[in-house]
This record gives structure tokens, C-alpha cells and sequence, in this order.
């Protein structure tokens, strides 16, 4: 009666596997993705009052070219950093995406460049100055992006995202403008572990002789953090 059943058994998982073989046969199949190519420069920087004219962009989903929907917050009357986003869809319905970093800047931007890797020492205090929490020997590295425009990746020294060990997605990322005067300004930030941004950046200052830059940023309830940098 065993081997009976036994025979029975495999013969059931042997039409198991037929049935299965035939309900997926000839649905399987190979789709290309949109490829984007970017003409011109990414980032990609217009001065103040200059209209933003795309350079040019093309899709490919193998040797097809696709069409290229696209969209901007560009602001050319606003010293700002934005962005233009492009989209393609393939022949198969898959959706693909790029974008494109335009920099609209200060035609009278200081030619400096501050770009580097920096160590950052922090100071945290109330917003009156007490309670110092410091921080020391953390590390903070700035890139041009464009005239007197430039990514810095944490605004707070690296506080939370080095110094308590809390990993990038708590670095308060951001960008800030050099002006004639050596003085740093807050474009924009973000930090995407909470979601928000500074609650304000003040005494921002590039110092030529030493090429260390220096500001406070406010957060967390009004605390502020007293960031400097040194090469």
C-alpha cells in the first residue's frame, strides 16, 4: 500500500511540474531601461536674471530613443540651487528618471574655491550659551558647485552623524554662498534621518589667511551649534 501511494505521490508532483513548466512558458522576456544622456554640465550653473535654456537631453531604452518629459523649479531671479527633473518610459511600460543640478548664482561671486575635506570641531550650547557639548576632530568635506556656491555635507560639524554615531542620514546637509565680503550665507539644508532643516545659520565667515571657514547653525529647539573647519 506504501509503494502505492508512493507511486501516486510523484506521479501527482510530476504533473505538479508539467502544469507549472506550460503556465509559465513564453511569458518571460527582456525589457532596456531608459538610459539618460545629459548634454552640457550637471550641476549646471546660470548667472542671476539669466533664463535657464535646457542644454539638451536624450533617452535610450536600447537603440530606441524615447520621448523625455521634463520639469524644473528653476528660479533665475534667485541666487538658488534646483533642480530639473526628466522622465522616459520604454516600450514595455517601465518607467526611468534623471535630473539634472542648476545653479543660479551671483555674477559678482568671489572666485574662490573652498572645496576640500575639512576637521570640523563643534560646539553645542542652549541658546543662551550654556551647557558646551563639545565635539572635536570630526571631519567635513565642501564642494563647489558652482560661482560662490558650494554643498557642504553637515552644516552641524557632524554633531549627530560622527559624533554620536547616529551615520549619514543625520548629517545636516546643505548649501551656502561665499560672498565678496568672505562672509557665508545659508542657501538651503536638510537632513532626511528627522526630515527638516536649520532653524537658522548666522556669523558665517570664509578667513583667507588660514582658508578656515567658520558659522553657527541654530537647531533642535533654538540650541546652537558653533561650527569651525581647519585643513
Amino acid at each position: 500500500m506504501k509503494k502505492i501511494l508512493l507511486i501516486l505521490g510523484i506521479a501527482c508532483l510530476s504533473l505538479l511540474f508539467a502544469s507549472c513548466e506550460k503556465e509559465t512558458e513564453g511569458i518571460s522576456f527582456e525589457t532596456h531601461y531608459a538610459v539618460f544622456e545629459l548634454t552640457g554640465d550637471n550641476p549646471f550653473s546660470i548667472p542671476l536674471g539669466t533664463q535657464y535654456s535646457e542644454p539638451g537631453v536624450k533617452a535610450l531604452a536600447g537603440t530606441d530613443e524615447l520621448e523625455v518629459i521634463s520639469s524644473n523649479n528653476v528660479n533665475s531671479d534667485q541666487i538658488g540651487v534646483y533642480t530639473v527633473s526628466y522622465s522616459a518610459t520604454n516600450k514595455d511600460g517601465y518607467d526611468a528618471s534623471a535630473s539634472r543640478t542648476v545653479v543660479v548664482y551671483d555674477p559678482a561671486a568671489p572666485d574662490t574655491d573652498l572645496s576640500g575635506k575639512y576637521v570640523s570641531g563643534v560646539v553645542r550650547t542652549e541658546a543662551d550659551g550654556s551647557n558646551p557639548r563639545p565635539f572635536d576632530g570630526l571631519s567635513v568635506s565642501v564642494t563647489k558647485v558652482g560661482p560662490g556656491i558650494f554643498y557642504v555635507d553637515c552644516l552641524l560639524g557632524g554633531n549627530y552623524s560622527l559624533g554620536y554615531g547616529y551615520g549619514n542620514n543625520y548629517a545636516m546637509t546643505g548649501y551656502v554662498m561665499l560672498s565678496s565680503d568672505n562672509t557665508l550665507s545659508l542657501i538651503s539644508s536638510y537632513v532626511s534621518g528627522w526630515g527638516d532643516g536649520l532653524e537658522d545659520f548666522f556669523d558665517g565667515a570664509y578667513d583667507p589667511a588660514t582658508g578656515g571657514l567658520s558659522w553657527k547653525s541654530q537647531y533642535a529647539g533654538a540650541d546652537i551649534f558653533s561650527v569651525t573647519l581647519t585643513k
